[in-house]
């Protein structure tokens, strides 16, 4: 073969190479826009869906639209949307956390013995629980990152725990912290009061889901969390460190869900063994239904929001309807189902793209 001939042998594989590449960079393009098209798609489908919803209760349920049943369905939708902004960040990042519920029933018991049984002032003992729920989200998070046990398993495994740690602590019974929360106190007004007729839960809800949807989507540890979630070994080639992104992550859902019980605890002026029971399943329902992918990478806080609403929505409605609880727990769980079930359609789309 000639010098001629090799040069152009040469310059042909390196066109074809070239070619080759690009047609990777360009099917990843199409691969990343289904994805945020899917996850756009979902979000107004939760949009419409949730202001028929509250049309069709408004007008067929005399009861819904009335100041009091707004009040008291906003601070419902709170408590599982403070834990559903940290549960959107853990899916994006390809985990997820099924022990919430527990961490919240075992957080309000500590905080309320501390204070009821041990006479601790009730923000030294809001900062403890707070800390608690910190170290109980490392916790899962060292089994997940350090020992490899799936995040499922793990948080299966602490769900138990945690729940019977509740249990033990309070030996099954409720426990009232009422005479160290009188009205006029800053720790009721921080976490249990209304403010100009709007739930302090409500405040709380606003100013951390705003917080989150800004961190998500304008800040470097936003993107590293949807390329930890999106694809981790490409994520690892770049520099991002996936195990300390996941870690994160998982400290968000203990903190949150400890904020959760120490506000219910403010409200309720009491904390029992079982509150947060199931709880897991509705913040869970809440993120996907938002539009969060379930196997991660993509998803978006205000779609989790706009997914808490609609089942806060689902449930209220159900019980102004005079329908049994137990249908609020079919209709939880057909409503997880049909997220899934687009969850699946969307990644089979994907992954045939591939």
């Amino acid at each position: 073969m000639s010098d001629v001939d090799l040069r152009l042998t040469m310059l042909e594989n390196r066109s074809a190479e070239a070619q080759h590449e690009a047609s990777r960079i360009t099917l990843r393009g199409r691969v990343a826009a289904l994805q945020s098209w899917g996850a756009r798609q979902r979000e107004l489908t939760v949009f419409a869906a949730t202001l028929i919803l509250f049309t069709g209760l408004a007008i067929f349920v005399p009861e819904f639209f009335t100041a009091s049943n707004l009040i008291e369905l906003l601070r419902q939708i709170a408590t599982t949307g403070i834990i559903a902004v940290a549960m959107t960040f853990l899916i994006i990042a390809g985990e997820f956390d099924i022990s919430v519920g527990s961490i919240v029933g075992f957080a309000g018991v500590l905080m309320a013995v501390l204070i009821a049984q041990m006479g601790w002032n009730p923000w030294l003992a809001f900062a403890i629980t707070l800390g608690a729920g910190t170290l109980i989200g490392g916790v899962n998070a060292f089994f997940v990152i350090v020992v490899g046990v799936p995040s499922f398993i793990v948080t299966l495994a602490t769900l138990s725990l945690w729940r019977g740690a509740a249990i033990l602590l309070s030996g099954g019974w409720p426990i009232s912290v009422r005479a160290a929360y009188p009205d006029s106190s800053v720790i009721q007004v921080v976490t249990g009061s209304d403010i100009a007729g709007v739930p302090v839960h409500v405040i709380w809800l606003i100013a951390i889901a705003t917080i989150g949807e800004w961190v998500l989507t304008s800040t470097r540890f936003g993107a590293h969390v949807y390329a930890t979630g999106g694809n981790p070994q490409a994520a690892r080639v770049m520099g991002i460190n996936t195990r300390r992104i996941k870690l994160i992550c998982f400290v968000m859902t203990g903190l949150t869900s400890a904020l959760a019980a120490g506000l219910l605890l403010g409200f309720l002026k009491g904390a029992q063994p079982l509150a947060g029971a199931s709880l897991e399943l509705e913040v869970i329902a809440a993120v996907i239904i938002g539009g969060t992918l379930l196997y991660g990478g993509a998803g978006r806080v205000s779609g989790t929001i706009l997914g808490a609403f609609l089942m806060g929505m689902i449930r209220n409605g159900l019980i102004l309807a005079g329908a049994s609880a137990y249908w609020q727990e079919v209709a939880v769980g057909f409503v997880i189902l049909v997220a899934v079930s687009a969850d699946m359609t969307m990644r089979r789309r994907t992954q045939g793209l591939r």
